[in-house]
């Protein structure tokens, strides 16, 4: 799953590859706006971790990884 999250402070936005899904992600958010100085956290494929403070984050946006294609074949 690729994530992307939009920081209300920053022009561009991050992107994260993780195993967890979509739902987990929001939940973990969702608990995390419930306290006033709540921090997001989320690790990616490599073991990077990523703390975000909450009331911070815009948007995240959902996308499921898609295969690469291999070679010059056409599609």
């Amino acid at each position: 799953m690729e994530i992307k999250i939009g920081i209300v402070t920053l022009n561009r936005e991050i992107t994260i590859e993780t195993d967890r899904s979509a739902e987990d992600v929001e939940r973990e958010l969702a608990e995390v706006l419930a306290h006033e100085h709540g921090v997001f956290s989320i690790t990616d494929e490599k073991g990077n971790r990523f703390v975000i403070p909450a009331d911070k984050i815009g948007y995240l946006e959902f996308s499921a990884l898609q295969p690469q294609p291999i070679g010059f074949g056409r599609r």
